[in-house]
């Protein structure tokens, strides 16, 4: 989609047999992860062992979680993330992120994996598709459920007029019984950059930002304000909102170490290099290769710098 700059990209002078045979190469993290997963195939053929059992039972901490991640499928890495994700009420707006940054493909690719998670991790609910998760969390099946079910517009096409028409209904309809369902039709229906264009038109016309107005009308904390509150961001600078969203966690009391896990490998093949750039412009007083070394230590701080700085030169 947008901004797709990636840190890691394929291996041009990819080498299985010298790979395989030599573990220092098989850790490479500049490594693309389709190439990891058939290091691991290699592996398992070779040596009969799944690498990765192998790797969970020599490693250790948050190390050994980045490195079991990059393992995954990407679409199984995002399951995981959801089902984490999606059993506690804080979990809506990286559940918004995720769906709003994958195209309908790949939220496919995502139901489909996240039957495998299901069957490990909720044996007793083998029915329950992706969709039935969320709504489980999500009372009134709206807002982020709906990003599961509804194929959004693609196309990345303007319309003025129906963003004109689009502004007016949201204005129209946040004083009334029907916002949010006016609110989530337009929001996980409508490509990115229609969906912009309508938020500029619902300045002009109402003399307010949407991100003002909806703070006024859905005063209670939940998965729809929490769902607009991401959505308006990434619209309208996705790559701000990871660069405040890495600010944020490594400001705190001690860096989030899962959270720079989740956002490090589930982007290092998407924008990962257009994040950091974003970063390192907004930050002049230190780079997030900088801020990470400070912040966290030993391989797993190795490991984040390799999949920050990436394979590109390479």
């Amino acid at each position: 989609m947008f901004d797709h700059k990636p840190s890691i990209i394929p291996y041009k002078n990819f080498d299985l047999k010298l790979d395989v045979s030599n573990l220092k190469e098989a850790l490479d993290l500049s490594l693309h992860s389709e190439l990891i997963r058939i290091i691991n195939l290699e592996y398992n053929r070779l040596y009969k062992k799944d690498l990765k059992i192998v790797l969970e039972k020599k490693l250790s901490g948050n190390f050994k979680k980045l490195m079991i991640s990059l393992f995954e499928h990407p679409a199984v890495f995002d399951a995981h993330v959801i089902y984490k994700q999606g059993s506690h009420t804080r979990g809506f707006p990286t559940l918004t992120e995720i769906f709003l940054t994958r195209t309908n493909q790949e939220i496919e690719e995502i139901a489909q994996a996240f039957h495998l998670v299901r069957e490990t991790r909720m044996p007793s609910r083998q029915n329950d598709s992706l969709y039935d998760y969320m709504c489980r969390f999500d009372a009134d099946k709206l807002s982020v459920a709906k990003l599961v079910e509804v194929h959004r517009d693609e196309s990345l096409l303007m319309n003025r007029t129906r963003a004109m028409e689009d502004a007016r209904r949201l204005i129209d309809a946040l004083n009334t019984p029907d916002a949010e369902k006016v609110l989530t039709e337009i929001f996980t229906k409508t490509n990115l950059v229609q969906l912009k264009l309508i938020f500029k038109n619902f300045y002009e016309q109402s003399g307010n930002s949407i991100g003002q107005i909806l703070n006024s009308v859905f005063v209670r904390a939940g998965s729809m304000i929490d769902f607009a509150r991401t959505t308006i961001d990434i619209t309208q600078d996705r790559l701000k909102y990871f660069s405040d969203k890495l600010d944020s966690h490594m400001r705190g009391a001690g860096t989030t170490d899962i959270e720079l896990i989740r956002i490090v490998v589930g982007y290092a093949e998407r924008n990962l290099e257009s994040i950091r750039e974003e970063f390192d412009r907004r930050h002049p007083e230190e780079s997030l290769v900088g801020w990470i070394s400070e912040d966290t230590s030993g391989s797993f701080r190795d490991a984040l710098i390799a999949l920050i700085k990436g394979n590109r030169n390479q």
